[in-house]
């Protein structure tokens, strides 16, 4: 039997493609179909690697939102289980929700993708900026919350 904490054992890159959403949320732990149509998204998409397909998802509150934006912000790391490229352009995107992720930094790449600097932070945190509510992103469960006394 597997728990919660068994599925965020996973290991997340301190550099990762930055994939922005416009109208679909990923969610920790959540599986989520999308359609990537977005050129910048599709490059990062396809310079993934075959081994460990990890991207950063957010979601744009706004069209055209630059990706620095991003900076200082929670996303969601995630992996990609399965890419089907479409006509157009377009990919066909299944991911699978891992944990949240304070983004440092992004940095632009050529192609007009983005890296996003990450660290992970601890699922109950309010602020993720701090460096107690940070942990590394390297095989150990995010922190369980106490247990309440029953």
């Amino acid at each position: 039997m597997t728990t919660r904490d068994d599925h965020r054992v996973w290991d997340v890159p301190p550099l990762v493609p930055l994939l922005v959403l416009r109208s679909t949320h990923v969610f920790p732990l959540g599986v989520t179909a999308a359609q990537v149509t977005d050129p910048a998204n599709v490059a990062a998409l396809r310079a993934l690697s075959a081994k460990n397909p990890v991207v950063v998802v957010v979601r744009a509150e706004a069209p055209n939102t630059p990706p620095a934006g991003f900076a200082g912000g929670v996303g969601v790391a995630a992996g990609v289980v399965d890419r089907m490229y479409l006509k157009d352009d377009a990919v066909q995107v299944t991911l699978l929700g891992k944990r949240r992720v304070q983004i440092d930094a992004v940095k632009p790449r050529s192609g007009g993708w983005a890296r996003a600097s990450v660290r992970c932070s601890s699922p109950r945190s309010r602020a993720p900026s701090s460096s107690a509510a940070s942990t590394p992103c390297s095989g150990s469960p995010a922190p369980s919350p106490p247990s309440s006394p029953r």
